[in-house]
């Protein structure tokens, strides 16, 4: 289009293109949705693998169905040395398991949870809190023994244990030791079904304490 100015015509300049961009709000809706149902898969699996395993970034997956956890070349008077007042004493069988647990641990409780559900009726469990979590583990395991052993200093039982375990070379909890019927000491971690259903068929035959 032409315009007169003082006699002169001119010429407009076009008025610029107008562009659109096409806008999804549904779409990017969805897919917000689905990348944070991704994470939250993610989440859920991953506490599933603590569950399952134990509370450590150093796990050791040992199970096995004829005889769980790997031979350790210790002997059984380094465990004997937890005392009477440092263990919680569950069941009654001729093999004898000790369980190194924390108290804010998940795969902790859910040992305790398969054990008191009946899981190996022929072991003897030795639990052994430990303060490996924090303050709060620490203050939560002297609960627990101060409330099986009266006459202890509680916290100072825990420490104990938390050094003997570490002496031992546990970096992961829930870990149970036991002898097999060779006599050979043996540690597991996590405590999952079929480790414990191979614990308890071997207590089934395991021979008679003196």
């Amino acid at each position: 289009m032409r315009q007169q100015t003082s006699g002169q015509m001119t010429e407009e300049p076009p008025m610029p293109q107008q562009r659109t961009f096409p806008t999804h709000p549904v779409t990017a809706g969805k897919s917000w949705s689905a990348a944070g149902r991704s994470l939250g898969v993610a989440l859920i699996a991953l506490l599933l693998l603590l569950l399952a395993t134990g509370c450590s970034n150093n796990d050791d997956d040992s199970s096995t169905t004829q005889t769980p956890g790997n031979s350790e070349s210790r002997s059984w008077a380094e465990l004997e040395r937890f005392q009477g007042s440092h263990f919680i004493r569950e069941g009654e069988g001729a093999l004898i398991a000790y369980a190194i647990t924390d108290p804010q641990c998940p795969a902790c409780t859910r040992l305790h949870e398969r054990i008191s559900q009946g899981a190996t009726p022929n072991v003897e469990w030795r639990w052994i809190p430990v303060g490996f979590l924090g303050p709060q583990s620490r203050n939560d395991a002297a609960a627990l023994l101060g409330e099986a052993h009266a006459d202890i200093d509680a916290p100072q039982a825990v420490d104990d244990n938390t050094r003997l375990a570490s002496g031992l070379g546990v970096r992961s909890v829930p870990t149970v030791f036991y002898r097999d019927r060779n006599g050979a000491v043996r540690a597991f971690t996590g405590g999952s079904p079929e480790q414990l259903e191979a614990l308890e068929r071997i207590a089934q035959n395991y021979p008679t304490r003196d």
